[in-house]
């Protein structure tokens, strides 16, 4: 249950993150792009294991 809820918490403060400095990556609907994509999956790492 903790782990569902680290996951849920770390998408929305990953969503904030990316609203507050406009960064705007889709995976399935944007052309693939291995910074953007790096960029996308730290900072969800990041949110999960401050809310883990």
């Amino acid at each position: 249950m903790r782990s569902l809820l680290s996951v849920i918490i770390a998408y929305i403060g990953s969503r904030l993150v990316f609203g507050l400095f406009e960064f705007d990556y889709n995976l399935l609907g944007d052309p693939f792009h291995i910074g953007k994509l790096t960029i996308d999956l730290c900072v969800f790492v990041v949110c999960y294991l401050a809310a883990y």
